[in-house]
């Protein structure tokens, strides 16, 4: 069988869409991040710039479709969307990366993770921001994302790609010269020496303080999309979602935990307004002498709908509501978004609550530990995406963010995956999906502020300034 040779750049971008994929969870080939973007390179070495923007957004399209398919349970529509404007990305790498290293004599290994981190920071704002991380894939190699504690999760993508690129370079040279140069050999070596040390330094644990330890119970319900839908409108469902996290709580109470947490909107009511809940949760509050956290649509006086979090203090008592800041786009049309972020004051110490989609977002989680949050809460409900990846790569984004902040996560959700972590990332405690129970562990206090806590996001606003100078050199050049 002959291949036709204009069909070939296109199956080395589908090859490294694939290799991608399963460098993520629920596959964890974490290895094969690292030459994941290899045959991308190779694809759009050379070629037309339209061609390699095309090149691009397929190595895209097959890449977070396989990720993302989980979306069409909630929406087609939704699904494309995001399908097409996270391949926009991907094709804006190939470009710009083809179009600057066409340009520029040196620099060519940098110039591709240069590009790619500050596309992956520009996809964290604006209203239809969509975040997302090649670095993900490293959640489960806890001393190399160490780093994160001075360049968040986008460190280690750039990472990646920096490896990919200069792997890239040397099978190049071979391919075309027979002999890989000196330089790329000298270069491609440093950074392995240096990835060494970064992983070295990482395996270095320093003890975490005797800090104040909390126990917990993480209720997860597990409750399927259908039955949700359905309860509101018969009374059998319904008395379904209230006994299973009435039977799974009464247990938790018997220990008598420090903090209970339920998951986002797990029993569909408005629990300010729903006095026999109201009630119930007092009750569950008093006999366990347990802060109860749990998330709950709310409304205001004028009728506006919130996504909230609300926590009772072991007298039963409201004593603090948080409300979802950043909305999902299209599917969270009927909440108003929060006005601040900021961490729930308790006895216990400040409760950084994250709502859902608002985990994946580094900034937000920061932000909550600038205003002194001892610890992070992520409450979600990840029903619609099934047993697919997209479920996966939510629950694991919580790694990162207790890494970048030195932080205990609590990860409440409604259909799994539950999770403890502690601030190296490791995860103590967790869940099955779709599978009912009570998680309990211990969280302690945090007590240390990191680099990245302290100064965000500079590591990738130096990527994007320095992309931005690539360009303006390449154009003074020309």
């Amino acid at each position: 069988m002959i291949i036709n040779p204009s069909i070939i750049p296109f199956l080395l971008a589908v090859i490294s869409a694939l290799l991608s994929v399963i460098s993520f969870p629920p596959f964890n080939l974490s290895y094969l991040a690292w030459i994941a973007f290899v045959t991308l390179f190779i694809s759009i070495k050379n070629q037309k710039l339209k061609k390699t923007f095309l090149l691009g957004f397929v190595q895209g399209c097959f890449f977070y479709a396989a990720l993302f398919y989980g979306l069409i349970s909630y929406s087609w529509l939704v699904f494309l969307a995001t399908l097409v404007y996270l391949s926009l990305f991907t094709a804006i790498f190939s470009l710009l990366t083809t179009f600057l290293q066409a340009r520029l004599k040196h620099f060519h290994g940098v110039i591709p993770p240069v590009i790619w981190t500050s596309l992956e920071f520009l996809k964290t704002i604006g209203p239809f921001s969509f975040p997302t991380s090649i670095g993900v894939s490293q959640y489960q190699s806890i001393s190399l994302i160490q780093m994160a504690t001075v360049t968040g999760i986008y460190g280690i993508s750039f990472w990646i790609i920096l490896i990919n690129s200069y792997v890239a370079e040397c099978l190049q040279d071979f391919l075309h010269k027979g002999k890989v140069s000196i330089r790329n050999i000298i270069t491609l070596s440093l950074i392995i020496f240096l990835t060494t040390g970064i992983m070295l330094y990482g395996s270095k644990r320093e003890s975490l303080p005797n800090s104040l330890s909390f126990s917990t119970s993480i209720i997860q319900g597990s409750i399927p999309v259908w039955l949700y839908q359905i309860a509101p409108y018969d009374p059998k469902y319904s008395q379904i979602v209230e006994n299973t996290y009435s039977e799974l709580t009464k247990g938790s109470v018997k220990r008598k935990p420090q903090i209970i947490v339920w998951p986002e909107t797990n029993l569909g009511v408005f629990i300010r307004e729903d006095e026999k809940w109201k009630e119930k949760i007092r009750q569950f509050a008093y006999e366990g002498t347990s802060y109860i956290i749990l998330g709950t649509p709310t409304k205001d006086k004028e009728g506006n709908q919130y996504n909230s979090a609300l926590v009772f203090s072991p007298k039963g008592k409201i004593i603090g509501q948080y409300d979802k800041v950043n909305l999902v786009p299209f599917a969270e049309q009927r909440f108003k978004a929060g006005r601040e972020i900021k961490p729930i004051s308790s006895p216990i110490g400040k409760l950084g609550v994250v709502i859902c989609y608002e985990s994946v977002y580094p900034s937000i989680s920061r932000k909550l530990i600038q205003e002194g949050a001892s610890f992070l809460i992520i409450l979600t409900n990840d029903a619609w995406f099934k047993k697919t990846p997209v479920a996966y790569l939510h629950a694991v984004s919580a790694v990162f963010r207790a890494v970048e902040n030195r932080s205990y996560v609590i990860r409440a959700a409604q259909s799994g995956i539950s999770m403890i972590i502690d601030p190296y990332g490791n995860i103590l405690e967790k869940t099955l999906l779709f599978v009912p129970g009570a998680l309990k562990g211990v969280v302690k206090l945090r007590e240390k502020t990191t680099l990245y806590s302290r100064f965000g996001d500079l590591f990738s606003c130096c990527c994007l300034l320095g992309t931005f100078i690539l360009l303006a050199f390449s154009l003074w050049q020309r």
